[in-house]
């Protein structure tokens, strides 16, 4: 069963290890999978991307994490669950929100710092459901978009497909007013069941 869980209750305080750390089980779960090989394969991959992205610059480090990870196949769940970056690895697919978590955690692995970051719920143009987008504000105050429906990641302001409706991080929810992102609540002002029923809402 994947653990469904929610980064603003979480913290930034879990270190990374841990998230991709593989248990005994784990282990044995996944040799005795019968696409083992694939799964090996995905996540050495992840481990020399990782590797190799320490050296890059702030922007190169936010656009190839947005790549690599787009590369595993999206796929709609009904359950809903969001996984850690570990399932989003070993099953090979997943939801928006799992793509969001993954890209999240590694951009902490490779130094930045989570204030800097925020989940973004959006509407997208021609769609009836709500979509999440991971979000990164630069230094020159600009919410750069990291999207597994685009493999560019560009601001906030050119992503004209996108409406953004909310946004959290671990420190606080927001709402967009005049173009910059306005601090509405605590991070304890969102729960699990209600982001869940508004990214599942029609």
């Amino acid at each position: 069963m994947l653990k469904i869980f929610l980064i603003i209750s979480l913290g930034v305080n879990i270190l990374f290890s841990n998230i991709l750390k593989l248990s005994e089980e784990e282990k044995e779960t996944i040799k005795n999978h019968p696409n083992k090989n694939v799964i090996a394969k995905r996540f050495s991959n992840y481990y020399k991307f990782l590797h190799e992205a320490k050296n890059f610059s702030v922007e190169k480090k936010i656009i190839r994490t947005n790549i690599h990870l787009n590369k595993i196949l999206p796929k709609y769940e009904k359950n809903n669950n969001w996984s850690t970056p570990k399932q989003f690895l070993i099953n090979g697919y997943g939801d928006c929100e799992d793509y969001v978590i993954a890209k999240y955690f590694s951009l902490l692995h490779l130094g930045f710092d989570s204030k800097n970051f925020y989940l973004g719920i959006v509407k997208v143009k021609a769609s009836k459901t709500l979509h999440m987008v991971l979000m990164y504000l630069n230094k020159n105050n600009d919410l750069l978009v990291l999207d597994n429906l685009s493999w560019r990641v560009l601001p906030l302001n050119q992503r004209e497909d996108l409406d953004l409706k909310y946004a959290f991080n671990e420190y606080g929810s927001y709402l967009m007013n005049d173009g910059k992102l306005k601090k509405e609540g605590n991070k304890r002002s969102i729960e699990v069941k209600t982001l869940k029923k508004l990214i599942s809402e029609e």
